[in-house]
């Protein structure tokens, strides 16, 4: 661990000085009564061990995995034994034996705060090398599994590592240390799902227009609009949501249906795909029925009788303003006496029965009064019956009409009742008893004297005629 510089001998003719021993000695011819000083000036050697830590300037991604160059050098004069590397796997990373050189003594993957070291060994003088130190940046900056948001951005997102080196001479240890600093660069994305949702009009108007709300409206899933065939897709945070439709009057929601396990009420956006929400609409039906009725009879004429008018709602919709609209027929007149008389509003010339509200399937009745005015009988003056009426019946239509959210529904229904007709002549000249002792039976006689008068004069008339 030292030099021998340098050997000076004074006293004496240096011809008499010999250095020896390659250096490390002298020999003197010392001559009678002679003085001789030789000085030996040594110095000790140095001791010097350097290590450099390089990264490349690499600015290494999240989840990637990149090494550290270890480049050392004997910067003294003594050789060194026992040369040692340690490193400590520095926050963020776990050790990367693939990516290392062989002879680290920790083992793959090991964690942050381990200790590895490597050996060299003998380092002479002057001598260097190098080896890699890999690493696998674990810090990854992702969404939340849950709701698909990122966090906050990691604050100063790097790898901080400080390696050191250490040998032993003859004189003392040498030992050396360097530190890098690694960026990472760290990225994010939120992750969204796609939730559509589409409207079918299975019947209907297919331009109708339906109102939907979502339970989102801070990420646009609040209140929208869709017409028959049409969709609208949201891409969404993932996290469980909701729709729901607002029927309009005169319209049933026959299904809503959602793709996978979702419901409208309870739809899952997750990472693993998307949802389909698919609302199915009908358009519901208006109509109505009027069943009018004699009950099978053959009217007598001069007598009463009624039509019974059954009416029904027989579409899916509540109808307003039902009316039974009625015409006296012909060869009668409305009985103001009979059954439902006084429900009946003929003051127009037509009659008018108001139903009003008729909810869907509702049904009812009412009966239409008439008395037959239609009369076969014998001529009062010539006792004779003229010819029998021709289809002698009754002819009559009853309509009914009511009012949905779409407008009108109307039906109607007829019925023909047969009158019988009868008549029975009277015989002229059969003798008919007139007392002439008082005067009564002298004013019937004078009736009739005119009576027969006037047929005498009538049959004159129609033999010129013909």
């Amino acid at each position: 661990g030292w030099t021998l510089d340098d050997i000076d001998c004074q006293g004496t003719d240096p011809a008499n000085v010999t250095i020896i021993d390659s250096g490390q000695g002298v020999s003197v011819d010392l001559q009678a009564a002679e003085d001789v000083t030789c000085t030996f000036t040594n110095s000790q050697l140095s001791t010097g061990i350097e290590l450099l830590k390089s990264d490349g300037g690499i600015i290494v991604g999240q989840g990637s995995s990149f090494a550290y160059t270890l480049t050392y050098t004997n910067t003294g004069e003594l050789d060194l034994e026992n040369v040692t590397i340690t490193e400590t796997v520095p926050g963020n990373t776990t050790f990367d034996a693939g990516g290392s050189t062989s002879g680290w003594s920790c083992d793959d993957e090991s964690a942050a705060g381990t200790t590895c070291e490597f050996g060299i060994g003998t380092l002479a003088s002057g001598a260097e090398g190098s080896v890699q130190f890999g690493l696998n940046v674990d810090i990854i900056w992702e969404p939340d599994p849950d709701t698909g948001a990122c966090g906050p951005q990691p604050e100063d997102p790097q790898v901080n590592n400080t390696a050191s080196i250490v040998g032993s001479s003859a004189n003392e240890d040498a030992e050396d240390s360097d530190s890098d600093t690694t960026p990472i660069a760290v990225f994010c994305d939120d992750v969204s799902g796609m939730l559509t949702v589409e409207k079918i009009v299975a019947s209907g108007d297919q331009s109708q227009s339906f109102e939907f709300t979502g339970s989102d409206s801070e990420h646009g899933f609040g209140v929208f609009n869709l017409a028959g065939g049409d969709s609208q897709s949201f891409d969404l945070p993932l996290g469980t949501y909701s729709v729901s439709e607002s029927v309009p009057a005169g319209w049933s929601l026959d299904s809503a249906e959602c793709s996978g396990d979702s419901e409208p009420e309870n739809i899952e956006i997750g990472p693993e795909g998307n949802v389909t929400c698919t609302f199915t609409n009908r358009q519901l039906e208006a109509d109505i029925e009027i069943i009018k009725s004699d009950g099978g009879i053959i009217v007598g004429q001069g007598s009463s009788f009624v039509y019974t008018l059954s009416y029904t709602n027989t579409g899916e919709l509540d109808l307003t303003d039902v009316i039974i609209g009625e015409s006296v027929p012909a060869n009668t007149t409305f009985d103001t006496s009979g059954p439902d008389a006084g429900a009946w509003d003929c003051s127009s010339g037509s009659c008018t029965y108001v139903i009003g509200d008729l909810p869907a399937g509702a049904s009812g009745s009412i009966q239409f009064p008439l008395v037959v005015d239609m009369l076969w009988e014998p001529n009062p003056y010539s006792g004779l019956c003229g010819a029998e009426p021709k289809d002698p019946q009754v002819d009559n239509t009853g309509m009914i009409i009511g009012t949905s959210v779409f407008g009108e529904v109307e039906d109607s229904d007829s019925e023909s009742t047969p009158i019988s007709v009868f008549c029975e002549e009277i015989p002229i000249g059969e003798p008919v008893p007139i007392p002439t002792t008082s005067p009564a039976g002298l004013a019937a006689l004078a009736i009739v004297l005119m009576g027969l008068a006037q047929i005498v004069l009538y049959r004159r008339r129609r033999i010129q005629d013909d």
